[in-house]
C-alpha cells in the first residue's frame, strides 16, 4: 500500500517517465524517487506470501530464501480480464530484458473477480492458455489484495530488495515507463549490494501437459452445406477444419505464434477466435494479433483485412483496412448494414473486446446510421462508448459494453438484431441492426456500473444470473439462442422473446463426462454454433481442448473425436532430464536462411569426481513442431567422458516468426571420491532469431558456436 505522499511522488515520476525527457535524465529521476522511498519511514513493506497459497510454475517461494534481495514485480491480475490480458506481452517484454540473473523476478498473483477464477485447476489453464512463465500465486482469498490496498485490475506493484513497496503501475499501457523504472532500480540497487542475481528454480506448466488435436478451441463455425467444421485452435494458434466424423481435412497456420499472410503453411496467427463463414470465405478473429483475417478457401490464402498488428485504443474507427487499428477483437458475425432501404448490404461486425464496443468492417460500399454510408474496407464503430459498463440506450454511441465475447444474427418478426454475450457484465443484449438501439436481454444488473451480478440462477431479465459467457448462437428454428455460460460449465436457452432463461445441459461442475443433459460436463466452453439442420449445437469445450456436440433431438452430448495423426502428434517426446529440472534461459540464437551454426555442450563435473560406472549420461536437443530448426546430425547421444558434445543447426525457413525457440538437456550420473554417487540434470531452452537477409548481426557466420555451460 503506497502513503499518500508516495502516490503523489509517483504521479509525478510517472508523468516524467511518459515525457520527452531523455532517458538519463528519467532514470535520474526514478533513482531520486527510490531514496524518496527509503528515507520515508511511511513506505509499506511487503511481508512476504502466506504459506497456505497454491503456487505454479514453481515450487511455493518464499521472501526470506527465494527471492532474498530481488526487486520484484507484483501482478495482480484475474484471467478474465481483457485488460490484465493486454499487460501480459507487457511484462514478457520486461522479463526478456532483465531476468532472475539480473536481480529482477515477475510473480503473477492471481486475484479473482468471479468464483470460477478462484480454482486452481482453472487458474492452470489460464496460465497455459496465456503461455505465462513467471511464478503465479493464487491469492484465491484476496488477502495480498487487501494486505497491498490493491483496488483494480490490473494493478502492477514494484517491491525493492529491501521490502519496500517503491512503486505501482494501474491499468495497460506501461511497457515503456516498466523498462524505464526496472532498469534504473536494477542499477540502483546493485550499486548498492542489495541485490542478489541468482537464479529462481523454475518449473513450468507447459512443459507438463500432453500434446492433443485441439488446445483450447476457442469458436467454432459450420459451413452452410454443412459438411465442415472450422475450429479456432486457440492454444496452437491455427484454424483446424474438420468434416463431420472428426478428420482433419486442412490446418491453416500454427503451431507457433505470428503475424504473417500467406498460403496455409506459412500463414501466423496468435491466439485466434470468433469465426464465421460466407461463401467459400472464413473471416478469423485474430485476437492478440489485433487484427481481422480473411481466408479464401479455394485459393487456400490468408490475408488481414483490418488492423495493424499492433493493439489499438481507437474508439471511433473510420480508417480504411490495415490503416485501422483495432484491440482484441473477440468475435466476428455477418449482417445486414443498418440505413438499408433497397438492394441489402451487408457487413462483417466485431466484437471488439479490448475497448468494450462492437465495430463494422465494411464488406462492401454502403448504408449507415443517419443516412450516412462507407466504402468498402472501411472499419468504424458501431455500438459502444469505449467505457467498461452494462449501459443499454437508444444512441448506440452511448450505449457501453464490458468485454463483449460473443455475437450472433438473428431475424424475428420482421426485426433484425444482433445478440451480445457481453462477458464481463454477465449478460445477453440486443443490438438493434435498424438503429443501433441496445437492448437487455438476460442477466446482469440494473445498475450500469454493476458488473459484479454473476451467479447460476434461471429465471426471466435481470433475474438470470450468468458468470461470464463467452458465447452465444442462434437457431432460426426455434427462434432461441444457445449460449455457452464459461464459468458455470454450461449451456443455456434462451427465448430472446420472453426473455428466458433456462439450463439445458452441464451439470454445474467442470468435467468432460458425456451422456444426458443432467449429467454431461463441460470446462469453460467458450463458443458454440447451430448446425445447418438446427439439430445440433456443436460446442467449443475450451479447457477439455474438445468438441462436443449437444444432439437437441436425443438429449445427448458426446464428444467429436478429432483425428489426423499426420496433423498432431499424440505422444509427447521422451526427455532425459528428470522432470521438474529448472530451465536456464540462454541468449538468442539469431538464424537466417542458409547459414550453418553449432552449438558446443560443455559438461563440468566437480573437482574429485568422476562419471559413474553402468550408468549412462546422456544429452538430447529437442526441437518442436514448427521450429525452423534443423539438426545435421544426431539428436541425442551419450556422455561418457568430459568431452564437448557439438551439435551442428541449419534454418529451414526464411520467415519471419514472432518467437520461436528449442531446447537441449542432459542427465548426468556421477560420483565422489567419497563414494558417494549422484544424478544432475540440467536443461536450457534456446531462443531463435530468425533474420532477414538484409538484417546485419554481429558475429552471423558459418563458424560462429554457441557454447553452452553445464557445470554439475
Amino acid at each position: 500500500m503506497l502513503s499518500g505522499a508516495q502516490k503523489i511522488r509517483g504521479h509525478l515520476l510517472n508523468s516524467t517517465l511518459s515525457s520527452d525527457a531523455s532517458e538519463s535524465a528519467k532514470q535520474a529521476a526514478v533513482e531520486d524517487y527510490i531514496n524518496q522511498c527509503r528515507s520515508e519511514a511511511e513506505t509499506e513493506c511487503f511481508n512476504g506470501f502466506p504459506d497456505s497459497l497454491d503456487w505454479f510454475n514453481c515450487s511455493a517461494l518464499s521472501l526470506d530464501e527465494h527471492l532474498h534481495h530481488k526487486l520484484l514485480i507484483l501482478d495482480f491480475f484475474t484471467y478474465c480480464c481483457i485488460n490484465c490480458i493486454h499487460v501480459l506481452p507487457d511484462l514478457h517484454a520486461v522479463e526478456h530484458q532483465y531476468k532472475h540473473t539480473d536481480g529482477l523476478v515477475v510473480v503473477g498473483v492471481h486475484s479473482a473477480k468471479f468464483d470460477n477464477e478462484k480454482d486452481s485447476q482453472n487458474i492452470l489453464n489460464a496460465i497455459l492458455r496465456y503461455d505465462i512463465d513467471h511464478p503465479v500465486v493464487n491469492d484465491c482469498d484476496g488477502i495480498l489484495w487487501s494486505q497491498m490496498g490493491v483496488s483494480g485490475w490490473p494493478t502492477m506493484l514494484v517491491v525493492s530488495p529491501d521490502r519496500r513497496v517503491l512503486h505501482q503501475f494501474v491499468g495497460e499501457g506501461h511497457r515503456d515507463n516498466m523498462l524505464t523504472f526496472v532498469g534504473a532500480a536494477l542499477k540502483y540497487y546493485e550499486r548498492e549490494r542489495l541485490l542478489d542475481k541468482s537464479a529462481v528454480t523454475m518449473s513450468l506448466a507447459k512443459d507438463q501437459i500432453l500434446t492433443s488435436p485441439l488446445k483450447f478451441p476457442g469458436k467454432v463455425c459450420v459451413d452452410v452445406v454443412g459438411d465442415r467444421l472450422f475450429v479456432s485452435d486457440t492454444g496452437h494458434h491455427r484454424i483446424v477444419v474438420i468434416n463431420m466424423d472428426g478428420l482433419v481435412i486442412d490446418v491453416i497456420g500454427g503451431p507457433i505464434r505470428g503475424f504473417q499472410d500467406g498460403d496455409y503453411n506459412s500463414t501466423r496467427f496468435h491466439a485466434p477466435q470468433g469465426l464465421v463463414w460466407c461463401d467459400d470465405i472464413l473471416y478469423v478473429a485474430d485476437t492478440d494479433n489485433h487484427v481481422i483475417r480473411k481466408v479464401d478457401l479455394k485459393a487456400r490464402k490468408v490475408t488481414t483485412l483490418v488492423g495493424t498488428g499492433q493493439q489499438g485504443g481507437d474508439h471511433q474507427g473510420g480508417k480504411i483496412g490495415v490503416e485501422q487499428a483495432i484491440s482484441s477483437p473477440w468475435d466476428v458475425c455477418i449482417a445486414s448494414l443498418p440505413g438499408n432501404t433497397g438492394e441489402c448490404k451487408h457487413g462483417l461486425f466485431i466484437a471488439m473486446a479490448g475497448t468494450h464496443q462492437i465495430w463494422t468492417y465494411f464488406l462492401q460500399d454502403g448504408p449507415w446510421l443517419k443516412r450516412s454510408s462507407y466504402s468498402a474496407g472501411t472499419c468504424v464503430r458501431f455500438a459502444g462508448s469505449g467505457a467498461e459498463e452494462n449501459r443499454n440506450n437508444s444512441y448506440p454511441h452511448k450505449a457501453a459494453f464490458a468485454q463483449p465475447s460473443g455475437l450472433t444474427v438473428a431475424s424475428q418478426d420482421g426485426r433484425c438484431c444482433l445478440y451480445v454475450a457481453d462477458s464481463e457484465s454477465s449478460s445477453i443484449r440486443s443490438v438493434s441492426l435498424q438503429d443501433g438501439a441496445t437492448k437487455a436481454v438476460v442477466g446482469g444488473a440494473l445498475d450500469p456500473m454493476n458488473l459484479f451480478a454473476f451467479g447460476d440462477v434461471d429465471g426471466k431479465g435481470v433475474d438470470v444470473k450468468l458468470q461470464h459467457p463467452l458465447g452465444v448462437s442462434y437457431n432460426s428454428e426455434d427462434n432461441h439462442l444457445y449460449v455457452a455460460d464459461s464459468y458455470n460449465h454450461k449451456i443455456k436457452r434462451v427465448n430472446p422473446l420472453t426473455r428466458e432463461c433456462v439450463t439445458m445441459c452441464g451439470n454445474g461442475a467442470a468435467g468432460a463426462a458425456v451422456g444426458s443433459y443432467g449429467s454431461a460436463q463441460f470446462s469453460e466452453p467458450g463458443g458454440l454454433c447451430v448446425s445447418h439442420d438446427s439439430c445440433k449445437l456443436y460446442v467449443a469445450d475450451t479447457n477439455n481442448h474438445c468438441i462436443k456436440i449437444v444432439d437437441l433431438e436425443s438429449k445427448l452430448v458426446s464428444q467429436l473425436v478429432v483425428r489426423e495423426a499426420a496433423v498432431v502428434k499424440q505422444v509427447k517426446e521422451k526427455r532425459v532430464a528428470p522432470r521438474g529440472t529448472a530451465v536456464t534461459q540462454l541468449p538468442p540464437l539469431c538464424m537466417r536462411d542458409g547459414i550453418t551454426r553449432s552449438i558446443r555442450l560443455h559438461i563440468e563435473l566437480p573437482a574429485g569426481c568422476h562419471f559413474t560406472e553402468g550408468a549412462t549420461s546422456c544429452w538430447k536437443i529437442v526441437i518442436p513442431e514448427g521450429c525452423p530448426i534443423k539438426v545435421l546430425g544426431d539428436k541425442s547421444g551419450s556422455i561418457s567422458s568430459i568431452q564437448d558434445v557439438c551439435i551442428s543447426l541449419s534454418c529451414t525457413s526464411a520467415v519471419h516468426l514472432t518467437e520461436s525457440s528449442f531446447e537441449v538437456e542432459a542427465v548426468v550420473y556421477f560420483c565422489e571420491e567419497s563414494g558417494l554417487c549422484r544424478v544432475q540434470g540440467a536443461k536450457f531452452q534456446v531462443p531463435v532469431n530468425i533474420l532477414e537477409s538484409s538484417e546485419i548481426s554481429a558475429g552471423l557466420h558459418d563458424d560462429y558456436t554457441m557454447t553452452i555451460e553445464c557445470k554439475v
